[in-house]
């Protein structure tokens, strides 16, 4: 990756790395002319404002952005590609090629590239005093997820009422008989136990009646819309204020009406007009 620097409001300037050691005592100086590697630096140039890659559609064009000729750009790509310095790619379909310099990342600083140095010896475990402040905060850390660990376990499935039970296999029951390839018979052992606590609460905390948990089950199980809603003993005590409301209108349309004295007798067939 190359480094870039802000430059105002304009597009971002781009540089690499060059190593006076490699460069003055390396292999480029012994391989390459003065006027080979002059154009090899502008290679660097280009490339690293293309992440190490240089495309090229026309190689006039390339040698009028270099200022050089195209007979020399021509010798040097050759050049380069013999003494292993860049490798060429052709699109035939995009009609451009694209030159990439060999081991760019040498070309980058050493933290992007190099691997970080480990250390094999052993570090000297130091244990923290007992007043250390880091042995205090691991310790409210740790009591916090106690308390929390504490806060969302189960109760102990033993202390679940009949009563608990007897709701919850209703409510699976109610459930495989809408839909009796429902994940619901796959029913696991701690989900089981989250729907007996759930019911639990929804008695001893929501103080709802068992005979009104039920009568609620049946309903919803039957009812066109509640039972696509309803498929767990969670998402029923979440919803229970709604079905229960919901369940007491229907009911209260569906049972008889308290008849008066004088409207039974004319259903018996004994009612009198007023001026008899």
């Amino acid at each position: 990756m190359t480094e870039k620097k802000k430059t105002g409001g304009r597009r971002p300037e781009t540089r690499f790395w060059l190593w006076s050691e490699h460069w003055l005592l390396g292999s480029t100086r012994t391989e390459l002319t003065n006027e080979e590697r002059a154009v090899f630096i502008d290679f660097l140039c280009l490339a690293a404002m293309k992440g190490g890659c240089i495309e090229c559609y026309s190689r006039d064009q390339l040698a009028s952005q270099l200022c050089i000729r195209r007979d020399l750009l021509d010798h040097c790509v050759k050049k380069f590609i013999e003494t292993g310095k860049i490798d060429r790619k052709y699109y035939k379909r995009e009609k451009k090629e694209i030159f990439c310099i060999k081991k760019w990342e040498q070309y980058q600083p050493e933290y992007l590239w190099k691997k970080p140095y480990k250390s094999t010896k052993k570090k000297r475990s130091t244990k923290p005093s007992k007043n250390d402040a880091y042995v205090v905060l691991i310790r409210e850390e740790k009591r916090k997820e106690e308390k929390r660990e504490e806060n969302t376990s189960l109760i102990n499935p033993k202390t679940f009422s009949d009563m608990d039970i007897h709701l919850t296999n209703l409510l699976i029951k109610k459930i495989l008989e809408n839909d009796p390839k429902s994940r619901v018979q796959r029913l696991g052992q701690k989900t089981k136990e989250v729907w007996l606590n759930e019911c639990r609460k929804l008695r001893e905390i929501d103080n709802r009646r068992p005979e009104d948990i039920e009568a609620v089950i049946n309903w919803s199980q039957e009812d066109d819309f509640e039972k696509t809603v309803v498929l767990s003993m969670p998402k029923l005590r979440e919803r229970f204020d709604s079905l229960w409301l919901k369940y007491e209108r229907l009911d209260a349309k569906t049972k008889p009406k308290d008849l008066t004295s004088e409207e039974k007798d004319w259903i018996d067939g004994k009612g009198k007009y007023k001026d008899e």
